[in-house]
């Protein structure tokens, strides 16, 4: 069953706020009518990974498994490791 979709003016009014669903890779803005309510959008090209590690918050953060593992994946792509986030942990 696909999701129910998200209509981004339940959650917010302000400029600039925006939901993008990968899915469709659709990008929804907010615009209003306000002057300052300027938009700038760019297309870059990324690699984007969603893994699973299974290991506490605790251990992953203790003795910095987590730059291990940024240095270990940086250094499997080719990439300085400044270019890796870790956006989630759950």
């Amino acid at each position: 069953m696909p999701a129910e979709k998200k209509n981004i003016l339940d959650y917010t009014h302000s400029c600039g706020a925006h939901i993008y669903t990968p899915d469709t890779r659709t990008l929804e803005m907010v615009l209003t009518k306000d002057d300052e309510c300027l938009i700038e959008v760019s297309v870059v090209n990324v690699v984007q990974i969603n893994m699973r590690l299974d290991s506490s918050p605790e251990d992953f953060f203790k003795n910095d498994m987590a730059g291990s593992f940024m240095a270990k994946m940086a250094s499997f792509l080719g990439i300085s490791m400044d270019r890796i986030r870790i956006v989630n942990v759950r």
